[in-house]
């Protein structure tokens, strides 16, 4: 345990940061938290960390939820496509009957688009960022001009 003795002003005091721009990011996976849901579903919360420009290391998170392609009665299941195409954007396994572990996640980059949204957090309205969709191999992307000053494709 560590004793803290200094002095603080509380006129200076702030809850985060401010979220990042609307705008395309390279991000890699730097942490795999394993989660399940209500449902009983796995799910990985993934801490991604900015890899390039002027946010570089700055911090997200995202939750991939594993739903099932279809329920009991073989109806397909809203949401199982985002896990899909999440697997798909970090080089897992996307297709058929897959076998990999989350901790598989951790290291992999991919580039997502990220937007912002409003929620309230104890009795306040905040703004955070939130991943809008990733972006895959086969997908046409274009790096943002606030990262590096000029627009250019990327091609994987």
């Amino acid at each position: 345990m560590a004793r803290i003795q200094m002095k603080m002003d509380r006129n200076q005091e702030n809850s985060g940061f401010d979220p990042l721009p609307d705008d395309k990011y390279l991000l890699t996976v730097t942490a795999v938290t394993d989660k399940t849901t209500a449902k009983g579903w796995n799910m990985a919360r993934l801490e991604l960390t900015v890899a390039e420009g002027i946010y570089e290391n700055r911090k997200l998170w995202h939750n991939v939820t594993f739903i099932p392609a279809y329920d009991d009665r073989g109806e397909k299941q809203k949401g199982h496509g985002m896990c899909v195409h999440a697997c798909h954007a970090f080089g897992l396994e996307f297709d058929g009957d897959v076998d990999f572990d989350t901790q598989e996640f951790k290291g992999k980059s991919a580039y997502a688009k990220v937007g912002t949204e409003k929620r309230e957090w104890q009795g306040k309205e905040i703004v955070e960022n939130k991943i809008i969709s990733f972006v895959t191999e086969d997908q046409e992307v274009t790096s943002p001009a606030s990262q590096n000053g000029r627009e250019e494709k990327i091609s994987f």
